[in-house]
């Protein structure tokens, strides 16, 4: 993954000192008449300014024009979008910043809560 690729679409949250980016999409592609969406993750450290790759478990399919939040300071949700062939997404996802791992909401109910 290319971390100083152009995207926009994508979202950008502030998390501890970090800047967390997620998704987004690439210059539109004439030939094959799609936006490549991508599931990329990263963050940049605005202390040290350096950018890092996020490597996350069980990453949501690649998306644009999504909405995401972080809640409680430990996940970040996202939800929808659009993919790479324009089909509209209706799903949920929490990664959980301090593990690295991606929820899928309706997985939910097989996981617990924990502090």
């Amino acid at each position: 993954m290319d971390i100083c690729k152009s995207y926009y679409s994508h979202s950008a949250h502030s998390h501890n000192n970090l800047i967390i980016f997620f998704g987004g999409e690439t210059k539109y592609d004439f030939i094959h008449k799609s936006r490549n969406c991508s599931n990329s993750l990263f963050s940049f450290d605005c202390i040290n300014k350096t950018w890092n790759i996020i490597e996350s478990q069980n990453s949501p399919d690649p998306r644009r024009n999504f909405a995401s939040t972080v809640i409680a300071e430990k996940f970040l949700m996202i939800y929808g979008g659009i993919n790479t062939k324009g089909k509209f997404l209706n799903d949920s996802h929490f990664l959980n910043l301090g593990k690295n791992f991606t929820i899928r909401y309706n997985d939910l109910g097989k996981y617990k809560y924990r502090k």
